[in-house]
């Protein structure tokens, strides 16, 4: 009895969520196991057509998830409030970014899109009073070793974490798209000028701005645990964006930030996994533009962004995986910083498991 399915039957299945006749109970197992290991269930519980006629343990838990979803909706909308309300004296508007940014502006990605936290952009000259209104209305940093604290203040786009401490939430601080060792060039002000309002209190990017950022942190990442996700996010916008706005737009914008080489791997690796879909707007620039570079990096991506499961068949690809990480890595920093980097993370890995995990945490060495 097979109990995989196949990365081609999933996509398919992705674009267009019809149950096939043909499907074992056992590729109807795998097909849920791999769409919860993708967290893409959210989506395909509102998306999926004729609920009632798949069985009844696959059913249920498409109903499960959609509710959950349902209540995470209220949620995100009732944390963009809060985080409206308390950043209202902050003189400059915070940006949503990501899944909160797609709930917010109701893109055709954003039913059943489940998110772990909130992500804002706001400009870097702000992050000192913002951090002071935040810490003033129960949200509070996640508490860091020095390097770690380093490594945020100096080297990263964004703040440590902040979770609101009444209810839970998660919020991540931007003020850039990438870290500034990157050698990218992305003009925050310019995306803060073109903002979009939402009716929650806070604006989002536009259209154009949304696409590059969500681009970015998949192509420029070295964790692509959730890289199918954010593939058929990528989609949608892009879908979306055609129908109404001229590729070369978009196509300026990832070149004014130094991205260009990152537009036609996107199209590259969209075209790869939902093709037919994605030939409406990619097969013509891809044509006049493409170079063997992009395609080789797509094929990487595009083996390692399905989830390592054994219910899905060809997903065990370290190989790809790990020059994904590599890239990633190096998209970040030049090679004399990622070294340092990796040294010194083996050597508090090494410490920890010697000395135990608490080694480097500010109250031990306080008190020590």
């Amino acid at each position: 009895m097979n109990n995989q399915i196949s990365r081609s039957m999933l996509t398919k299945y992705l674009i267009k969520p019809i149950l096939p006749k043909s499907f074992s109970d056992n590729e109807l197992h795998a097909l849920l196991r791999v769409l919860i290991h993708s967290q893409l269930h959210g989506y395909i519980a509102h998306k999926a057509c004729n609920i009632d006629a798949y069985p009844i343990a696959f059913k249920r838990h498409l109903l499960s998830i959609k509710t959950f979803s349902k209540a995470q909706y209220l949620q995100v909308v009732k944390a963009c409030k809060t985080i409206s309300h308390d950043l209202v004296s902050l003189g400059e508007p915070a940006l949503l970014l990501k899944g909160a940014a797609y709930i917010a502006a109701n893109k055709a990605n954003s039913k059943g899109r489940l998110i772990s936290d909130i992500d804002i952009l706001v400009a870097k000259a702000h992050l000192p009073e913002v951090e002071r209104l935040l810490t003033s209305n129960g949200w509070a940093p996640k508490e860091l070793d020095d390097f770690d604290e380093k490594y945020y203040r100096e080297w990263s786009h964004e703040l440590p974490p902040y979770t609101h401490l009444e209810t839970g939430v998660t919020l991540d601080i931007h003020h850039n798209l990438l870290p500034g060792t990157s050698g990218k060039t992305i003009n925050i002000t310019d995306i803060i000028a073109t903002k979009q309002s939402t009716n929650l209190g806070l604006f989002v990017p536009k259209d154009e701005y949304l696409i590059l950022h969500s681009a970015i942190h998949l192509l420029l990442n070295d964790d692509i645990a959730k890289g199918l996700r954010d593939c058929l996010d990528l989609h949608y916008l892009m879908y979306d964006y055609v129908q109404n706005n001229n590729l070369k737009t978009l196509q300026d914008v990832f070149t004014k930030a130094n991205c260009e080489q990152e537009f036609f791997v996107l199209l590259n690796l969209l075209t790869k996994l939902f093709t037919a879909d994605v030939a409406i707007y990619a097969n013509e620039i891809l044509a006049k533009n493409n170079k063997p570079k992009y395609i080789s990096i797509a094929t990487d991506l595009e083996k390692a962004v399905f989830p390592a499961t054994p219910y899905l068949a060809d997903s065990t690809n370290s190989y790809a995986r790990f020059k994904v990480y590599l890239r990633g890595h190096l998209s970040k920093m030049p090679l004399p910083l990622f070294v340092k980097h990796m040294v010194f993370k083996a050597y508090r890995t090494l410490a920890k498991k010697l000395l135990g995990e608490y080694v480097f945490k500010k109250e031990y060495s306080s008190k020590a």
